[in-house]
């Protein structure tokens, strides 16, 4: 039996699945539902529905996320995890991570859970085998994680499709099921073993979340000058975006750009005096972040080793200013 077929089925001697069909092909459709209705599952239902699955009956705990759910998208709500069960093919779990394991419990103990052909979270930090209550019960189990940000908003479905699925499973079906549902929706896959799975979220939010703190943190040195805080962001965001545009067009070595790709140590001196005076919490940042770019310029052959020793000594010296001028 294929896995994306919705054929009417008996599983494990127990229950019965009856198909939907499309109303207008007469071809079986094959059924999603999430349990968690946040950013996540709102731009996943959009992206399967577009791909002409049927989003059956879903669930939430919050009131408000069940209303944004069936108001916003017009799709259908359960007051209960049985009834998700009952009426899908393929359940998704889409709540915070520390929900995850308590979710996974409670479906492995409804005994119709015999009826899904298998479970997914999204998490970006947690494996698989987080569903393993589930597994035990004879369902196929993977984590899913799409490598993006949500912001709760129409872009997401967009950004989902540009995006790559990462897919950590125990069992070959399990990989297959999740890298065929990829597929159908027209995204990247790519499959990462379970151990991988800390590294994997770490390269996520090192990309992600530390950019924005970046884009914040520099955006306040601007306000500390005089510069609105909305002009700076506005104008700082577009410099990151065409950054990272020219690093996945050209690579990251070639990409670079600054004070540490021109071997510049007195600029880099000009920064470590004015962080002293203004901003001396990211001195150790900018220390930090200035010695890996600087070695990462000298591999790439972009500046000499010279120019990298001057660079060290000024980040050197410039840290000798800052802790005097803090005694």
């Amino acid at each position: 039996m294929s896995w994306f077929s919705s054929d009417q089925q008996t599983h494990s001697g127990r229950f019965l699945k009856v198909a939907v069909v499309d109303g207008n092909t007469g071809v079986a459709v094959t059924r999603v539902s999430f349990v968690g209705l946040g950013r996540v599952a709102r731009a996943l239902a959009v992206a399967f529905t577009d791909a002409s699955f049927a989003v059956t009956a879903s669930y939430d705990t919050n009131p408000s996320a069940n209303q944004l759910w069936s108001e916003r998208l017009s799709l259908p709500v359960s007051g209960d995890l049985m009834s998700v069960v009952d009426d899908t093919d393929f359940l998704f779990i889409t709540t915070s991570d520390n929900a995850i394991s308590d979710v996974a419990h409670r479906l492995a103990a409804l005994d119709q859970i015999g009826v899904l052909r298998a479970v997914f979270h999204t998490s970006g930090a947690l494996g698989s085998d987080v569903l393993e209550p589930i597994r035990q019960r004879g369902i196929e189990v993977a984590s899913i994680h799409p490598v993006m940000s949500f912001l709760g908003r129409e872009r997401d479905v967009a950004n989902l499709r540009r995006c790559t699925f990462c897919v950590e499973a125990a069992s070959e079906t399990a990989v297959d099921a999740a890298m065929k549902l990829c597929n159908r929706l027209g995204v990247q896959s790519v499959r990462i073993p379970q151990e991988a799975k800390s590294a994997h979220h770490l390269a996520c939010v090192l990309v992600s979340n530390f950019s924005v703190l970046l884009l914040a943190e520099a955006s306040e040195v601007y306000r500390s000058v005089g510069v609105p805080l909305s002009t700076a962001e506005k104008m700082l965001g577009a410099l990151a975006e065409v950054s990272l545009e020219n690093s996945q067009l050209t690579g990251v070595e070639e990409a670079m750009t600054g004070p540490f790709v021109r071997g510049d140590s007195e600029t880099v001196l000009l920064h470590l005096s004015w962080l002293a005076r203004n901003a001396p919490h990211l001195v150790p940042m900018y220390r930090i972040l200035a010695m890996r770019l600087t070695g990462l310029a000298r591999r790439a052959g972009r500046i000499s080793a010279a120019q990298e020793k001057a660079i060290l000594e000024a980040l050197r010296a410039g840290d000798e200013t800052t802790s005097k001028g803090q005694q």
